[in-house]
């Protein structure tokens, strides 16, 4: 028993010493020598409010298991990150109660997310801002087999213009039957001004049930230049009380969902899933659904169509294949500055569902009007056109499947009767 009491008082203090909070000041390369020099769980506490420089490619392994980066309280360092860091392992860079850190990109890739293990790798309470060089803040393309977990939670990110996906999970380079797995979370972040926010090619691995996800919860998305593409080969994207919102109706679609191997026998599935959430101007439809086993479920949304359907059901560039795979749209408001909200061919296989909607320009195609869909000629006429849908509308449509509102109703005044806490009246934006 004593050998035992002591083997274990042995091990405790082993692992005493390997985990340390190591204070950081100084800023240039101070950060990235502490990084390199650091152990297992080591905290690395930045003292002030300095710029912190890599001098060279960054990567993580063993070592940097469960490191964390932070700021002390009351600082807001810089991290300049003008080479890639390479992560391999599970590690964090910012805290919630810690100081908030700003990255400054001038590199193509920022992290190039190669695997996580069991772990994360996690960016928290973050101002990530692009400059000349930036094209990607999360890059996982991995060509051997690997999991990769990321989290961002309460992060701003902002102007990256060259184009290739600020968070970019391409698989599709990785040999056919390799176990791919990757999920990423957003909670609470911004993406503004950024030319092309996602790229989703996830290689379809496992006969259509690609285990990669991309999660929002509570998040926005304004004036991307470019389409949110959910390529074929894909897995899975959810947005829960999330806002997508172009006010000059640049991109000529928000998202593709499917399969867009057109020429070729069908390799996978593009599913979308949303709640309480909007998808606001696109220049072409709005959600564009193509090809085979395609799952689409929307559930009080707010959807519109600048130049052309909000939601269309399609062959991607003419012939087969069609559309053929199931959606749902319920308590919705579906608007368009075209002829009809919701339209387009499917395929006979396909399953299409539609209640409790408010659809003022109608449908066409495979849609018919849901049995309870609201009168688009109510009195007044609120949700009808693009003014409506703006932040802090004045007051939403009621009757939907539980006799309350239509559609997202996440923007309405905090405070108001009857409608939404404060805490989820989230986009206060002119």
């Amino acid at each position: 028993m004593r050998l035992r009491l002591l083997s274990c008082l042995l091990l405790f203090s082993i692992a005493s010493v390997q985990a340390a909070t190591v204070n950081v000041s100084g800023g240039g390369s101070a950060l990235w020598d502490a990084f390199a020099a650091a152990s297992p769980g080591d905290v690395l506490n930045i003292q002030d409010s300095l710029t912190y420089s890599t001098s060279g490619a960054v990567g993580s392994g063993a070592n940097q298991s469960g490191v964390v980066i932070q700021a002390e309280s009351g600082q807001t360092p810089n991290i300049d990150l003008g080479h890639t860091v390479t992560v391999n392992t599970n590690f964090q860079i910012g805290t919630a109660a810690g100081g908030r850190i700003t990255i400054t990109l001038n590199t193509f890739f920022a992290f190039a997310v190669n695997g996580t293990g069991s772990g994360s790798f996690d960016l928290v309470n973050l101002d990530v801002v692009g400059g000349t060089n930036a094209d990607c803040l999360i890059n996982n393309a991995p060509s051997a087999a690997s999991v990769a977990t990321v989290n961002i939670t309460d992060v701003d990110i902002t102007n990256f213009n060259v184009g290739d996906g600020v968070i970019r999970i391409n698989h599709a380079g990785a040999a056919e039957g390799t176990l791919i797995t990757s999920v990423v979370n957003l909670n609470s972040v911004l993406i503004e001004n950024c030319n092309k926010p996602f790229h989703f090619n996830v290689l379809n691995d496992n006969g259509g049930a690609d285990p990669s996800e991309l999660n929002f919860v509570t998040s926005q998305i304004i004036n991307a230049s470019t389409a949110m593409p959910i390529y074929g080969e894909s897995g899975t994207v959810t947005l829960d009380r999330t806002w997508v919102y172009d006010p000059d109706g640049t991109p000529y679609y928000f998202f593709l969902v499917g399969d867009n191997n057109i020429t070729g026998p069908p390799k996978g599935s593009g599913n979308l899933t949303m709640t309480r959430s909007a998808l606001i101007g696109s220049n072409g439809p709005t959600i564009f659904a193509v090809g085979a086993n395609t799952q689409i479920n929307l559930d009080h949304c707010d959807i519109y169509g600048k130049a052309e359907m909000a939601i269309q059901l399609s062959p991607y560039g003419g012939p087969p294949p069609t559309f053929d795979g199931d959606i749902s749209v319920t308590n919705s408001n579906i608007l368009s500055d075209a002829a009809q909200g919701l339209g387009g061919p499917a395929d006979v296989n396909a399953t299409v569902i539609s209640d409790y909607n408010n659809v003022p320009q109608g449908y066409s195609g495979a849609w018919t009007a849901g049995a309870n869909d609201l009168d688009p000629g109510v009195e007044p006429n609120y949700m009808s056109e693009f003014d409506d849908l703006r932040p802090m509308a004045p007051s939403v449509l009621t009757g939907s499947s539980t006799g309350g509102p239509i559609g997202a109703y996440i923007w309405i005044t905090p405070g108001d009767p009857g409608e939404v806490p404060a805490e989820l009246a989230l986009f206060e934006l002119e």
